[in-house]
């Protein structure tokens, strides 16, 4: 059995106001109100921002 760890890339970068939604998440806010116009991204973001949650233990480290 391979013990190794697996490292997961996303092809992801947010957009600049889209920083303020990770900046948050980071900073231990549990719910946040995004609102963007129609196309702004926000599922993406969300979604990018649940699955690095989910594959790094709650280590969300989408902002360097």
């Amino acid at each position: 059995m391979n013990s190794k760890p697996k490292s997961v890339t996303l092809p992801y970068s947010p957009r600049w106001y889209q920083y303020c939604i990770h900046r948050a998440f980071k900073n231990g806010c549990k719910r946040v109100y995004a609102l963007f116009h129609r196309r702004a991204g926000k599922d993406i973001c969300a979604w990018n921002h649940m699955i690095m949650a989910a594959t790094t233990g709650g280590s969300t480290e989408i902002l360097s």
